[in-house]
């Protein structure tokens, strides 16, 4: 409805500067007749983009100009004040035009400023809201951890040979595990939140994928998605908080997977790949999905921009901003359909000690 109402505009400011032009034809010179051109170009002010404006008021310009040699003639009034009056509509039009764009662009500038002061205001409430379930989701995690710790110490040596303790044993040490992972996953967000930093460790990169491809893949089981390792050998470490940097690369693996499932593709692969670079050391994760639309390339990780449904619009945004506070990139490095995505982490190797 708003293309149709913007080229019916269009098409509306045309045919009224060709009437004004045929008006101003059969109407002596003497008549400033050309004046209500000004009336075309508040027509074409509707949009903020000022080129349409720019070339109606060039059209207008040569209308004004064109009508002193096919009108029927100055009248009864002096010359010079026929070229008066063709100035005056000149004028007119330039005014009109130049105030117009003018305020276009002041719109727009506090268009842009509005939804900037929007989002920071949304990145500084999701970072209040982090720091909050961080804080209040650790104590329970912990405590779960604590019970399933005495759990394990409280059961009777005697029973270790028996089936139930050998089935239960294996359970009460994951839920450690888990509960162990999800509190420095909160402690690690909270510290990110506050300083951006976390804390850091020399890591390497293999290892780094392999964690993520583990934690990953009883998530893939249930979809059919096959995970491939091509890991390149003798890499350098990298210094960095490696429960941050696992998290950015499960974003991209969730990311991989909701591709899939949202195009019902029948080639489901995920490869992951590392390698050296100038920058340092490359991680990639590739997909055989659907791509990327050209599109929103440039938007993909925009705070609060997002193209699932049930997205929120922070997963790749906060991945920026994990592999930027460890002095590294992010980008997407390919995105054409039919061959799926692929984006890739560059990351500083760790500085040599000095002797």
């Amino acid at each position: 409805m708003a293309i149709t109402w913007n080229r019916d505009r269009r098409l509306l400011a045309v045919a009224l500067a060709l009437g004004i032009f045929l008006v101003d034809v059969v109407t002596p010179l003497g008549v400033a007749s050309a004046v209500p051109y000004a009336t075309v170009i508040l027509l074409t002010l509707s949009r903020p983009q000022p080129r349409f404006t720019v070339a109606m008021a060039a059209l207008c310009y040569v209308l004004t100009i064109l009508d002193l040699f096919v009108s029927v003639g100055p009248g009864s009034t002096e010359y010079w004040k026929v070229l008066v009056n063709r100035g005056l509509a000149l004028f007119a039009i330039t005014v009109t035009s130049t105030l117009g764009i003018q305020r276009n662009r002041a719109a727009e500038e506090s268009r842009k400023h509005l939804e900037v002061l929007a989002r920071t205001q949304r990145a500084q409430t999701v970072e209040h809201l982090a720091m909050a379930i961080a804080h209040e989701l650790n104590q329970p995690l912990a405590a779960c951890s604590l019970q399933a710790e005495l759990a394990l110490a409280l059961m009777p040596a005697s029973m270790e040979t028996g089936g139930t303790s050998q089935r239960l044993r294996p359970l009460l040490e994951n839920v450690v595990e888990q509960s162990q992972r999800a509190s420095s996953i909160l402690r690690s967000l909270r510290e990110l939140v506050q300083n951006g930093r976390g804390e850091r460790s020399t890591v390497a990169p293999n290892e780094l994928v392999k964690s993520a491809l583990r934690w990953f893949e009883p998530s893939a089981r249930p979809h059919r998605i096959r995970l491939e390792l091509e890991l390149a050998q003798q890499l350098p470490s990298v210094v960095g908080d490696r429960v941050q940097l696992e998290q950015v690369l499960l974003n991209l693996l969730q990311n991989a997977c909701d591709a899939f499932l949202s195009s019902n593709a029948v080639e489901r692969t995920i490869t992951l790949r590392t390698a050296v670079s100038m920058g340092g050391v490359r991680i990639s994760v590739s997909d055989s999905g659907p791509g990327v639309s050209p599109e929103i390339e440039d938007k993909l990780f925009d705070r609060f921009y997002t193209t699932k449904p049930d997205g929120m619009g922070i997963g790749l945004a906060m991945s920026r901003s994990i592999v930027e506070a460890h002095g590294g990139r992010i980008w997407l490095e390919h995105a054409t359909a039919p061959s799926g995505a692929t984006f890739t982490i560059e990351l500083p190797p760790e500085a040599p000690e000095l002797s």
